[in-house]
């Protein structure tokens, strides 16, 4: 587990920074210019590129870039439906005790209400 980890990430990452700098950006003269060494390129990939991926990967969980979230979210359901088809009608008696527990408590339940009869109603579940 460490070994691919600690070993094959740098040796990737040297491999597809090398790709990119000699084959892309050596033969634009634009970005040749910019990036003159290629531990230059290294450098400034090692600054721009961690925080530009957060940036995106939290872009894309907050849905702000497309609807792709809600597309992986719908591939990952399908792909282990035992998230769905078993977890969830087990889950809803425990739901329904904690609403219980939280109006006692004076606590607005009105959207955890619509939740759980959405969902025994996906389910089939609703005494109703």
């Amino acid at each position: 587990m460490g070994y691919s980890l600690y070993l094959s990430f740098p040796v990737a990452f040297i491999g597809y920074a090398s790709s990119i700098y000699y084959l892309a950006i050596r033969n634009l003269p634009f970005l040749d210019g910019i990036f003159p060494h290629f531990y230059t390129f290294i450098i400034a990939s090692l600054f721009i590129l961690p925080p530009l991926g957060i940036l995106l990967g939290w872009l894309h969980y907050k849905k702000a870039l497309s609807s792709f979230f809600k597309a992986e979210m719908d591939v990952q359901t399908e792909a282990n439906p035992y998230a769905t088809r078993i977890v969830t009608p087990v889950n809803i008696p425990s739901m329904k005790i904690m609403v219980q527990l939280a109006r006692k408590h004076g606590i607005d339940t009105s959207e955890v209400d619509k939740i759980i009869r959405e969902t025994e109603k996906k389910f089939g579940l609703s005494n109703h």
